[in-house]
């Protein structure tokens, strides 16, 4: 018998929960090799902590093992045997007894989890997407962490009954998935839903020109009024990898200061920058318990803009009666979609640094805000490409864009390599 070997059609395209990932088995001969074949689509999810340069410590979760059984009867003469397979849109409903399929001798202990709202524990929840995390050091923890989710399609043929059943297995064929699953109405229900975020931003009524040593120590003894002012950045919850997104910033009151004239104040600069955080647990002894921590990312884009844009007080002394200043930020196309699972979870936020300028004050500013990134489907967003041989866009995300302390190549993309050298228990 030749050694199997599988073709999948696409090998470049980014599969997405739901799609068929269809291909062909060479090399099985139903004519004289009685028995069946069978192609499996597994994926795992693990994670690894090294704590204080110790002992590497690796979890292991089974996510989904997907198969079709083909028999002899229905394929004799030929040599190319053609397969589908489809993406489910969760993880296995009984991971514990679909890893004794795989291998008995490993210890999938998904059961072991304990109860973490940052994490998944449930076995109905949707399937993550491919990742390839490199190490990352934790902050405030010498413990360094990195992790994993990668998806394989195997050919196993099956021959002879009972005891004497002989099996014989082709290599791995790596294939990429996107995801979570988010149906079109619940994007579209959610896309036009905003979230608010407030920072706080203080000026002085009367600020002392501090050009001696001097002057500075007799303003230490004098009480300044200031007014506090809550710059305010609106976002959606949802935004969709590769588009556009509008952040709104408006200013608002946030305490007064009697007899304090609201000032005129410019919105100079704005830095957006759109940061992940990583999120990894893991065994922490052989007696049980878990390990967890969470691994800020570098950003993975960043933009500028200079609106000077201002913000007049309104006449009711209540409210700045300006419109808000808005910029449009894009998605890097290489972003892994907000996700968690068992022993892994990714989420995003933006920064965004203000620098504001009023009654001869600059100051700055910086506000938080968390958002949801979603895979690029298929009816509702521009891309047709999805359909076709090759969705994933190779240009990195960081290309043209100059991001301090990152090396320009996103997570997704970076790890891609790396996927393909193999798919070890």
């Amino acid at each position: 018998m030749t050694d199997l070997d599988i073709a999948i059609d696409y090998p470049n395209r980014l599969y997405a929960p739901g799609d068929s990932i269809t291909g062909s088995v060479h090399g099985w001969d139903p004519w004289t090799n009685q028995g069946f074949l069978e192609i499996s689509l597994q994926g795992r999810s693990k994670s690894y902590i090294q704590p204080g340069g110790g002992v590497v410590n690796k979890s292991r979760s089974l996510l989904t093992y997907q198969t079709t059984r083909l028999e002899a009867s229905d394929y004799v003469g030929s040599t190319i045997t053609p397969f589908s397979l489809t993406v489910p849109l969760s993880v296995e409903t009984n991971p514990s007894n679909s890893a004794k399929n795989i291998n008995e001798g490993r210890s999938y202990w998904r059961h072991s989890w304990p109860d973490d709202p940052a994490f998944e524990c449930s076995d109905v929840h949707p399937l993550p997407p491919s990742i390839n995390m490199p190490r990352r050091a934790s902050r405030g923890d010498p413990a360094v962490a990195w992790g994993t989710i990668k998806f394989k399609v195997t050919a196993t043929v099956f021959m002879g009954d009972g005891d004497q059943t002989s099996k014989m297995k082709s290599y791995p064929e790596m294939v990429r998935i996107t995801g979570p699953y988010v149906t079109v109405e619940d994007l579209e229900a959610n896309m036009d839903v905003m979230q608010l975020s407030k920072g706080l931003l203080g000026i002085d009524q009367n600020p002392t020109k501090r050009k001696s040593f001097s002057s500075r120590i007799k303003s230490a003894f004098k009480s300044t009024q200031r007014i506090w002012l809550a710059p305010t950045v609106k976002v959606p919850i949802y935004a969709v990898i590769g588009e556009k997104v509008e952040i709104s910033i408006q200013m608002e009151l946030s305490g007064i200061t009697p007899g304090f004239e609201f000032p005129l104040v410019s919105l100079h600069r704005v830095t957006v920058r759109l940061c992940d955080s990583l999120g990894v647990r893991g065994k922490q002894t052989p007696l049980g318990g878990t390990h967890e921590l969470l691994l800020p990312g570098a950003a993975s884009a960043t933009k500028s803009w200079t609106p000077r844009h201002q913000f007049t007080p309104a006449g009711d002394g209540k409210s700045y009666s300006d419109a808000p200043c808005k910029v449009t930020f894009e998605i890097p196309r290489g972003c892994v979609p907000t996700f968690k699972t068992y022993n892994l979870f990714m989420r995003w936020n933006f920064l965004v640094e203000m620098v504001f300028r009023s009654l001869d004050q600059e100051k700055v500013t910086e506000v938080r805000c968390n958002i949801d990134l979603v895979p690029r489907l298929r009816g509702i967003t521009v891309d047709e490409d999805l359909e076709g041989e090759d969705f994933l866009d190779l240009e990195v995300p960081s290309a043209n864009l100059t991001v301090p302390g990152h090396s320009g190549e996103s997570d997704f993309l970076g790890g891609i390599g790396d996927m393909m050298q193999g798919f070890s228990s």
